[in-house]
């Protein structure tokens, strides 16, 4: 990963941690988006970003979820990923590291909260 990915992974774990999200959540998309990814063809994966935008937007409004937190969680995913976006439109493979390294960052952050930039 070069900086400008550090960056990105760094904005959207400071942006889950400040927002109170699961990070739980973002584990689960990352496991979802790696089995996505695994049954898609080459051409299929340039397709990863709309794909992940689609489906977080389908979780936030029409989700089944077992609370209106769970809900929140996703809409602030998507938000987050829509914000961060541009850097993953054609490698899902980069977009899925970055968003790994966006919880292994979080989870930092939560546990050292005074490390946030």
């Amino acid at each position: 990963m070069n900086d400008q990915h550090w960056q990105v992974a760094k904005a959207i774990a400071q942006t889950l941690q400040q927002q109170n999200t699961d990070v739980n959540e973002l584990k689960k998309l990352v496991s979802y988006l790696q089995w996505w990814r695994n049954r898609q063809s080459q051409e299929g994966r340039n397709q990863l970003s709309e794909h992940l935008i689609q489906y977080l937007h389908h979780l936030g409004t029409n989700g089944e979820t077992r609370s209106e937190q769970t809900q929140r969680y996703y809409q602030t995913l998507e938000k987050v990923c829509r914000e961060n976006l541009e850097l993953f439109e054609t490698d899902a493979e980069m977009a899925i590291e970055i968003l790994g390294w966006s919880t292994r960052l979080a989870t930092y952050y939560k546990q050292n909260p005074e490390s946030i930039d």
